[in-house]
């Protein structure tokens, strides 16, 4: 079955954007000062963005602190940053760690994985993270999602089957893409689970369904909708990382060369299927890390694509509940709190976030200050804090 996506870009309203980078983490009580996050992050100028009418938005990285927003008076910001916090010298927890297979069984499968290699790609995963991770507690559990998706429960992971994954459905009705249900059912396996959180997502296709066509899709009343799979499939991601904390996704797209020639049938019968530069693309959105998205060539590179990925379960950073996260905006000597949004950890030590929508006042030639601040309180006690200086010139 072939599954396609498309971006959906709307604009309800007209607002300024600012992508909030990390100033140095700031640990509260000691007043020590460390710099954020790994080592490598970019310290650049911030790069602001008028390309979109009324709205201007301003990508920063983890170290960047300093923007200056020109607009008419009374336009609205809505802070989109990032807090950090630094690895801890000599301390590395084992603990627990949590591990989902998320694996496509839609009828497609059979010819992009004939042989499936998607079992020996699961295997290779486990043994690997079982040998960097002697001392760790890891559970594991499997997701197979078609038009549904079904879980095999907790087990640990030395002892998770994993033969059904070679087990694809004889009917067509029942082989649609619902990234959706796959997405809710790890949801709900992972839940409040404390520790590491991980996923392995694998699939040859984009979404072609959503849960709310599921019973007519098993009737037979409507086949693919990529529109509505696209937009669940984000949706439910969004939800999935704001549930689970400490979460991890990794995903592999296996590539169906038929999906990149203009005259295959394929391509001919559905052409508005993606290809694969555009399925890669979408899973990097909504995974939000495009180092966590790869690529296998066949069904004989899964195992070494998927090898790739970073199996140490262990982590030397502190992590943060979206509960200990709080945020203010101080502009001509006042300060106010602002909710602090869709917090969620986009890679070891980043966590990135939204603030809810801060109207910018000026009058025109003048400069208007503001500083957007967010403190969250770590695992170890500590608190990191980000804080960004926006000068607003209203005009």
């Amino acid at each position: 079955m072939i599954r396609s996506f498309f971006y959906i870009l709307t604009s309800i309203s007209i607002y300024c954007v600012l992508s909030l980078g990390c100033s140095p983490t700031e640990f509260q009580g000691g007043g020590e000062i460390q710099d954020p996050g790994p080592d490598d992050l970019d310290v650049t100028t911030p790069k602001i963005d008028y390309s979109v009418p009324g709205q201007a938005k301003i990508t920063a990285g983890c170290k960047n602190k300093t923007a200056t927003v020109k607009g008419s008076s009374g336009i609205k910001a809505v802070v989109q940053g990032e807090l950090c916090v630094s690895p801890e010298d000599n301390k590395k927890s084992s603990g627990t760690a949590h591990i989902v297979f998320i694996v496509d069984k839609s009828n497609s499968m059979a010819t992009a994985d004939p042989s499936c290699k998607r079992k020996e790609a699961i295997s290779t995963v486990i043994s690997k993270t079982i040998s960097k991770n002697p001392d760790s507690d890891i559970k594991g559990a499997l997701v197979m999602f078609g038009t549904q998706a079904q879980s095999s429960g907790w087990k640990k992971l030395s002892l998770l089957g994993y033969d059904d994954v070679c087990n694809l459905p004889s009917k067509d009705e029942e082989g649609g893409t619902n990234y959706e249900a796959a997405f809710d059912v790890a949801g709900s396996l992972l839940g409040s689970k404390s520790g590491k959180n991980i996923i392995y997502f694998l699939t040859d296709g984009a979404p072609s369904a959503s849960n709310s066509m599921v019973s007519s899709i098993l009737a037979k009343e409507v086949g693919s909708d990529f529109t509505k799979g696209a937009s669940s499939g984000r949706t439910a991601m969004k939800k999935l990382k704001k549930t689970v904390v400490n979460l991890t996704v990794n995903a592999v797209f296996l590539k169906d060369p038929d999906l990149d020639n203009p005259k295959s049938q394929v391509r001919i019968s559905y052409p508005d299927a993606p290809n694969t530069q555009q399925t890669k693309e979408y899973l990097e959105e909504i995974i939000g890390n495009s180092n966590r998205v790869k690529v296998a060539d066949d069904a004989d590179d899964l195992v070494k694509v998927i090898s790739d990925f970073n199996t140490d379960t262990s982590s030397s950073y502190p992590t943060i509940s979206s509960d200990n996260v709080s945020g203010s905006v101080v502009t001509d000597g006042k300060k106010s709190s602002v909710k602090v949004e869709d917090f969620e950890l986009s890679s070891e030590g980043i966590y990135s976030y939204t603030l809810a929508k801060k109207a910018l006042q000026g009058t025109k030639g003048q400069d208007s200050n503001y500083t957007f601040t967010v403190k969250g309180k770590a695992s170890n006690g500590k608190t990191a804090s980000s804080m960004l200086e926006v000068k607003f010139i209203a005009e």
